[in-house]
Formats: structure tokens, sequence, C-alpha cells
């Protein structure tokens, strides 16, 4: 996991999380969805979220098959899924792509 630099962020009515990285030599598709469990913030003091049910959370995912490397957002497929309580963020997947 890997943090992302909130100074990019400043000033913005955004809360970027961590980014997950798996890697895989080819597309692996579950028999049944796995849930994945990430954290809002990897730093020990908790981000103030007042009211979780103004947030529109954001799933995306970085194709990198060729050179041209491209976040797509996912969260239309995972929608169903997705499970917000302020401090973290939890949704299913059903493949990872290679």
């Amino acid at each position: 996991m890997q943090e992302v630099p909130r100074d990019e962020f400043k000033g913005k009515e955004v809360v970027v999380g961590p980014i997950l990285r798996i890697s895989c030599r080819e597309v692996v598709d579950f028999l049944k969805p796995v849930t994945i469990q990430l954290p809002v913030s990897l730093r020990t003091e908790q981000l103030g979220i007042p009211d979780v049910s103004k947030f529109r959370v954001r799933v995306l995912f970085l194709r990198s098959e060729d050179e041209q490397r491209e976040w797509i957002e996912i969260t239309e497929d995972v929608k169903n899924s997705i499970r917000f309580d302020g401090k973290t963020v939890r949704f299913q997947v059903q493949r990872f792509s290679g």
C-alpha cells in the first residue's frame, strides 16, 4: 500500500485514500467475490469526517497493459458492495487483471 501525497489536493473538497497495488501476470477470476478493505489514511491521526453520508466513494483501477497507463473508474462495477464508515472503505471484486 502507498499513501497518496495530500499536498496536491489541499484546498479541494476531496479525500484521497491509499493506493493498493496487486500484481499478477494474468487475469485471476474468483469463485466468489473477494472483499478489499482499505483505510482512508495510513497515518496514525485520523481524518475528521463529520458526516460520511455526504461522501461519494470512487474506486479506480490503474490500467497498465500497454505503455499508456490510465486510471479507470470501476465504481459502478463494485457499487453495491461499497461500505464506508469514515475510517475504512470496503468493496468486493470478482477478479484481478493481469
